[in-house]
């Protein structure tokens, strides 16, 4: 064999014969030698046994398996070296030897460990060995591809379809002259001009790794809104049962085969010929990335039995291609006439140049003039570099895959040769049939792709395409339902309108933030907490717009993120509000300012959040999330999935904690009056979120409308339970501010202070029966507005928080004498705004709370707190509450104490009986 191809010495482009022996470099031919009976070796070192092999039996396609391929390429790199020694103008003054490496290990297996078994032999045994050539699986070849590149070996692979082999980083010297980087882009070409929307998607690997050529074939399907009803990773031919029942499920018509020679072999021709039912026939249009060519006639024959080529009629076929010049074509007839010439001594049926491609052979012979040229062009890219140095292995560090990426070479495949960023050929593509039913692996082709991937080109052609013998392609399946949310669906519709409905909330909540935070509704329900929690809301409501369309990764992480750091913020803010007003209850001391202060409660917040955000981001990096597709006979749905969920777990597991502390704080709210406590509030939070977990977690699918309305409710209902009553006070006081307004400007009026000369009947009886109680009784003079606390009877000082014309109207304080001190041992005071819009400094709604103190340092005062009741024409009525010592109720409910606005008197004074007070009296001391 060898020397037949060695002895076709022509001069491309030339008639002349390059005299090249001052100085040599050796090539290795790498591959399964042992496949082909007489050939003789020393290790793996192939020694001779050429003349041993059946060159006719080679030339028989109707047997075409992966031994016929391998023979083929090999010998189009044997012309390529014959070819590159006739020309002076290629390594001029050097010749290229070859030595040939069997890959096979001694049990025949052509393995992983058997192709790093003959590499390292390569490298470290025949040091003169300056590039490496062949090969044949890509899934062997990833490993012996590291291997040359840690010795900085270049290697060129003629016949590898992998992405994983175009890894810059891992194999910087490896590239090859078979095109892969855009195929998927031409697959959807054409699936588009043939309108076809569904397609399955079967691989011998991982569909799910970015390695794979059908994960791009995937992604590129998605984007177009062609739909994979199906995807199959690892098929083999232990379970094409189970590929067969998946596509028969989902009705599969067009299929995208995605697999090395062997293992496409086994999985097409099995569906064709073994599974039930079968799926090859007239309903079918099969893709593949190679032809299927088994490992072995003799496997294929006991397997499928004779004639089973014939199913392989009408696979569609992408290949590079690239437009002919007139330079490419001179050499396609150069190369096709001389390889007819050389097959013609041993067969009356040489190949043509079409079958020459489906058998590999122009990758093959490009490969080694590739190689060849770019060490050209480095020997005279410097006059200090000699074919001496480049045979010794001194200039590998120059021979990267960069040095072949742009040669200039004119090729059998493209004009010129050039390599893209990812080391594979840059080419347009070409569309082609399978002919199976004419007994050969013929290639005819019906179309081709523009260089720039964006246009399909069909050809005429007097063939049919497809395997019924037409050139209409058949339906690709039933109409299926995509269960997807569209905006434009009245579903969509309707999920918008509810998102803008939960933002005009959100705005409202902003607003009464922004303009009324003064108000004691606001101010006393911390509008802090409410800042913080209606962002929360806000974030929510945001998540609305994310169930839209197909579902990609992207759109996964950005929504479960929001939606995690939503629920942190929202149940964050309530349980650490709503502890702080608890632990103020609770504290039988006086609790001092720092520990009740917003900003330190705030960094508690900002710490559950951080947390939340550290997991998410473990989360997001660690999940490994994908979109999954389901179908039925008429459905199909996405839905994301992550392949490793323990980070999920993790992170669910805090807003688990988080849920079980709002379940404490609830709790501990339940005494709490319901002016102070937002019980009802947390009770109903505790609630919905189960019960709006268990039905999201019930839904099947994932971009429905179901479960973002479940988010919207479950937003929506505390959004409203916090708004809604402070809409209401504020609407009270906008009601009583224009009654007291009316009433300032003369309708009706009221002294600015309490007469201590002119007290009301009432009062007095109210200071006698204080007396009864023993210590020391007396009268509080109003205090005026401008803070003046002038009088030696009055305790009471101004709030210097009230704002300018606030009145303090006084009431009556009993004093007594305990272990030598002066303290105030109970008090009844009230203080009213001039809008009646009640000071507060903790709770809403109720009256102002001062600290009030003796003459002696430290001694503190307690309260009898009154609540607004009502508002009548010419009253207000206020219900009390004992605070502190303890909370207990002095006057019962159905007789509440009455702060009167005498209006015929111009007077405003205790309206409460001898037993009223004593009682309050009592309970405070």
């Amino acid at each position: 064999m060898a020397v037949s191809l060695l002895a076709l010495v022509l001069c491309l482009g030339q008639l002349c014969f390059a005299q090249k022996n001052q100085s040599s470099i050796t090539i290795a031919f790498v591959g399964p030698y042992s496949w082909y009976k007489g050939f003789t070796f020393n290790g793996s070192l192939v020694t001779g046994g050429d003349e041993n092999l059946d060159i006719a039996a080679l030339s028989d396609t109707s047997k075409l398996g992966a031994w016929l391929g391998f023979f083929w390429i090999q010998t189009a790199g044997l012309f390529g070296v014959s070819v590159v020694n006739s020309n002076e103008f290629i390594l001029p003054n050097t010749t290229i030897n070859v030595k040939r490496f069997d890959v096979l290990d001694k049990y025949g297996r052509y393995s992983g460990a058997s192709v790093m078994k003959t590499a390292q032999d390569i490298a470290e045994n025949h040091k003169d060995v300056i590039a490496v050539f062949g090969e044949l699986f890509p899934e062997r070849s990833k490993y012996s591809a590291e291997i040359y590149s840690s010795y900085k070996i270049p290697f060129c692979g003629p016949a590898q379809t992998t992405r994983e082999l175009l890894n810059r980083a891992k194999n910087p010297y490896y590239f090859q002259t078979r095109s892969l980087s855009g195929m998927e882009k031409a697959a959807t070409l054409l699936l588009k001009s043939w309108n076809v929307t569904r397609i399955a998607i079967i691989s011998d690997s991982s569909i799910n790794i970015e390695s794979n050529d059908c994960y791009h074939v995937m992604k590129s399907a998605l984007k177009n809104n062609i739909q994979v009803v199906a995807a199959f990773s690892y098929a083999n031919i232990n379970n094409v049962g189970e590929v067969a029942k998946t596509l028969a499920s989902v009705n599969a018509r067009y299929i995208y085969l995605c697999g090395s020679l062997g293992p496409t072999a086994d999985i097409y021709y099995s569906l064709a010929l073994k599974t039930t039912p079968t799926f090859v026939g007239s309903d079918f249009v099969w893709f593949s990335m190679n032809p299927p060519i088994p490992s072995s006639e003799e496997y294929a024959v006991k397997l499928w039995g004779p004639g089973y080529q014939k199913y392989s009629a009408g696979i569609i076929m992408i290949s590079p291609y690239n437009q002919g010049t007139q330079p490419m074509v001179d050499l396609q007839a150069y190369f096709a006439n001389s390889m007819a010439s050389f097959q013609s001594s041993y067969t009356s049926t040489p190949f043509d140049y079409i079958t020459m491609q489906t058998v590999g052979m122009p990758p093959g012979f490009d490969c080694i003039v590739t190689l060849a040229m770019g060490m050209t062009n480095l020997l005279a890219s410097n006059p200090s570099f000699t074919p001496e140095q480049l045979s010794s292995r001194q200039l590998q560090d120059h021979l990267n895959w960069t040095l072949f990426q742009n040669t200039g070479y004119i090729g059998l495949q493209a004009d010129p040769t050039m390599l893209t960023e990812n080391g594979d050929l840059l080419s347009s593509f070409v569309f082609g049939r399978t002919m199976g039913t004419s007994g050969t692996s013929g290639f005819a082709v019906f179309g081709y792709t523009d260089h720039t991937l964006t246009h399909y080109v069909p050809i005429e052609v007097d063939f049919p395409i497809f395997y019924s013998n037409t050139s209409i392609p058949p339906p690709d399946g039933p109409i299926y339902e995509t269960l997807t949310l569209l905006r434009e669906s009245p579903s969509g519709k309707t999920l918008t309108a509810f998102f803008v409905v939960g933002f005009v909330f959100v705005l409202i909540f902003w607003f009464v933030l922004a303009f009324f935070r003064s108000k004691p509704c606001v101010r006393t329900a911390s509008v802090t907490f409410l800042s913080t929690t209606s962002i929360g809301y806000a974030l929510s409501y945001s998540t609305n717009l994310m169930y839209f369309g197909i579902p990609s990764v992207a759109q996964c992480k950005t929504r479960v993120w929001i939606e995690v750091t939503a629920f942190a913020i929202v149940i964050g803010s309530l349980i650490l509000k709503n502890a702080r007003i608890c632990m103020i209850f609770a504290s039988k001391t006086i609790i001092p300012k720092w520990m009740i202060n917003d900003t330190l409660w705030l960094v508690g917040l900002v710490g559950i959040v951080g947390i939340q955000q550290i997991l998410m981001a473990s989360w997001n990096s660690l999940s490994q999330l994908t979109i999954l597709s389901t179908t039925t006979a008429t459905t199909i749905q996405y839905n994301c999935a992550p392949k490793n969920p323990i980070m999920g777990y993790i992170t669910w597991g805090l807003n688990a904690v988080l849920y079980a502390a709002l379940i404490g704080v609830t709790y501990m709210s339940r005494n709490l009056e319901s002016a102070h406590s937002e019980f009802q509030l947390l009770l109903v939070v505790c609630l919905i979120i189960p019960l709006g977990s268990l039905v999201i977690s019930s839904i099947d699918d994932s971009t429905s409308m179901r479960p973002a309305l479940i988010v919207w409710l479950v937003t929506t209902i505390p959004l409203l339970m916090q708004l809604v009553p402070i809409l209401l006070q504020l609407y009270v006081s906008s009601r009583s501010d224009t009654w007291m307004n009316r009433w300032k400007n003369g309708s009706f009026q009221i002294a600015s202070k309490i007469s201590a000369e002119k007290p009301s009947p009432k009062k007095a009886q109210s200071s006698s029966s204080i007396s009864d109680l023993g210590g020391t009784a007396m009268m509080l003079k109003s205090v005026k507005t401008d803070h003046d606390t002038s009088g030696s009877s009055s305790l009471l000082s101004a709030n210097p928080k009230r704002k300018t014309g606030t009145v303090g109207i006084g009431g009556v304080v009993g004093v007594k004498k305990v272990s030598g001190k002066m303290i105030v041992s109970h008090l009844v005071i009230v203080s009213v705004s001039n809008a009646i819009g009640f000071q507060s400094e903790w709770i809403a709604g109720s009256i102002a709370i001062h600290s009030f103190t003796t003459n002696k340092a430290g001694d503190k005062a307690n309260y009898l707190l009154f609540i607004p009741k009502g508002i009548g024409k010419d009253s207000v009525e206020f219900q009390p509450m004992a605070f502190r010592p303890k909370p207990t109720a002095v006057f019962p409910q159905n007789n509440p104490m009455r702060l009167v606005l005498d209006t015929f008197q111009g007077r405003v004074y205790f309206d409460f009986t001898k037993e009223e007070a004593a009682a309050a009296f009592s309970s405070l001391l």
